[in-house]
């Protein structure tokens, strides 16, 4: 897996990269003021469950609910 992180309080991108069990994470390049922040991940391999994937990144979701009207 590989991808591009987006933190609320950070100004950095959070690039993660993952083989087997190993998972690194470190910061990259800083957004631009207008860039369209989100996270994108990438799975390449044989046999993958994306369904057991989408339910696992779906558990790690924050709402943040304080600006929800």
């Amino acid at each position: 897996m590989k991808g591009v992180g987006h933190k609320a309080d950070e100004q950095k991108r959070i690039i993660v990269q993952a083989v087997g069990a190993r998972v690194d994470m470190d910061y990259g390049g800083s957004w631009k003021e207008n860039e369209d922040r989100r996270n994108t991940m990438v799975f390449i391999g044989k046999d993958i469950d994306s369904l057991h994937i989408d339910q696992l990144l779906n558990e790690l979701l924050y709402i943040n609910t304080d600006k929800v009207s």
